[in-house]
């Protein structure tokens, strides 16, 4: 998979995940919208998507774990590796 040029099928699905963020997080949420967004994120080509994007460091490092994971150590952005 190149990450920096996703299929159409990913575009969708990371723009419903924008939109049912938007949804959950307006006035009017609906339970369904963060059911949605869960199902979304453990969609197989997302969770590809996520895991190269996160290679490049390309993605903020998430701040908490699930109980009892270390942290993944991330490499420094501002090292040159030629």
């Amino acid at each position: 998979m190149d990450a920096l040029k996703p299929e159409v099928s990913l575009l969708s699905k990371l723009g419903s995940i924008a939109l049912h963020a938007e949804e959950f997080l307006s006035p009017g949420a609906h339970p369904f919208d963060i059911e949605a967004i869960k199902a979304l994120l453990l969609d197989p080509e997302v969770r590809e998507w996520i895991a190269a994007m996160d290679k490049m460091a390309f993605l903020p490092v998430k701040r908490n774990n699930p109980v009892g994971e270390q942290p993944k150590k991330r490499r420094n952005r501002n090292v040159r590796r030629d």
